[in-house]
Formats: structure tokens, C-alpha cells, sequence
């Protein structure tokens, strides 16, 4: 399941590259950067260096994108909450909940660059 959790954080790269086209650099790069470094992650997902990058670009993404929501983005934001909740709760299933994450984040990401 972990493959599906490096297959999901690369696609954090089809944002980017609509923000990219959009010419909404910043956020481009950012999620850009949030998927490579996901992807480095999920890899090989042990405590340590890459773990705590991760974490950091994660939760600064969120900020980010938080701040430019709108109230439209409410339902999926809820969504997303979710699915992050259940990832977190270490059940046998939540890896697919942590993938059903990176798909709403996917999402969310899309959403804010539109």
C-alpha cells in the first residue's frame, strides 16, 4: 500500500503543473516541491530527516492553501479533514484512508488554482 501513497504524492505534480500553465508560480512550486519531497517519503517511510521534511511541507502547503480558500471549498476541506482523521487513528485500513487524503488534497489543489 505504501506504492499507492508514493503514486499519490506524485500526482501533487498535476496541480503544479497547472500552476504553472495559470502562471501562479508560487503555489506551482510549492506543490511541486510538497510532491517530491511526499514521494521521497513514502518511498521509504521510516522516522528521521525525510519524515520530518515531509511533515513540515505538508502542514505549510495546508497553510498556504488555507489562506487562499474560499467558502465554496468548505464541503471538500470537511473531506479532506476526514479522511486525514481516519488516517491517523493507525486502524488497519489507513493507508487507504491516507491515500483517499492525498486524493482530496489533490483536489483541494486544484480547486485553489482554478
Amino acid at each position: 500500500m505504501v506504492v499507492a501513497l508514493v503514486i499519490t504524492s506524485s500526482l501533487f505534480m498535476l496541480p503544479a503543473i497547472k500552476g504553472f500553465r495559470k502562471r501562479k508560480r508560487f503555489m506551482a512550486v510549492v506543490n511541486g516541491c510538497t510532491s517530491l519531497v511526499s514521494m521521497n517519503y513514502w518511498r521509504k517511510p521510516t522516522k528521521g530527516i525525510r519524515q520530518t521534511v515531509d511533515f513540515a511541507l505538508a502542514k505549510t502547503n495546508f497553510v498556504l492553501h488555507f489562506l487562499q480558500a474560499k467558502t465554496e471549498h468548505t464541503p471538500l476541506a470537511m473531506l479532506i479533514g476526514v479522511c486525514w482523521c481516519k488516517s491517523t487513528e493507525n486502524g488497519k485500513n489507513w493507508p487507504v484512508w491516507h491515500a483517499l487524503f492525498h486524493s482530496g488534497v489533490i483536489s483541494g489543489m486544484y480547486a485553489i488554482s482554478a
